[in-house]
């Protein structure tokens, strides 16, 4: 099971999926893009990277990844 955490500036949201599950996966992959084509950006962790601290960034949907993190760019100010 797969996590994609979308943090936004109203608060964050998670979408799960199976990545044995065609329908889901097609939905999350949509959802991504659209997130990625609106300027945010995207990367993966898994259980052993979380506690090392390194991250892999993505520019495509990762069925297989166990967590994705998506964000909106920050801008300055």
């Amino acid at each position: 099971m797969g996590v994609m955490r979308i943090l936004g500036p109203d608060g964050d949201d998670e979408r799960h999926w199976d990545p044995n599950d065609p329908q889901q996966v097609r939905e999350l992959r949509e959802e991504f893009d659209r997130l990625i084509g609106a300027g945010s950006f995207a990367w993966s962790t898994t259980p052993s990277d979380t506690q090392s601290g390194t991250a892999t960034a993505l520019r495509e949907f990762d069925a297989e990844a166990s967590q994705i993190i998506v964000s909106q760019r920050m801008r300055g100010g």
